[in-house]
């Protein structure tokens, strides 16, 4: 069995193992809404995280110092957010070739 995969976000932790001690008939309804969530919220970050730096950039005076940490802010959400659906997509590829 592959290795399984824990998917940090602000909210906390998520891992697939975790997920699966809720086990049931339809349970990969039940990851599958656990993974949506995670995903979601770090997408609902990156919205904020880019109005908020398009509110700056909006003004007359752009703050260069502001404007800057609020897009390594911008960057970091992308980056986790690229390497959760890459590492996710890994996990999956690998279970169903497992499978097979």
């Amino acid at each position: 069995m592959p290795v399984r995969k824990t998917y940090q976000h602000s909210t906390g932790k998520l891992s697939i193992d975790s997920v699966l001690g809720f086990y049931t008939d339809n349970s990969n309804d039940i990851i599958a809404e656990h993974l949506k969530y995670v995903f979601n919220n770090t997408k609902w970050d990156l919205d904020g995280a880019l109005h908020e730096l398009n509110k700056q950039l909006a003004l007359t005076k752009v703050g260069e110092a502001a404007a800057m940490t609020q897009m390594d802010k911008v960057l970091a959400l992308e980056e986790s957010l690229k390497r959760m659906r890459l590492s996710l997509m890994v996990e999956i590829k690998n279970i169903l070739t497992f499978e097979k």
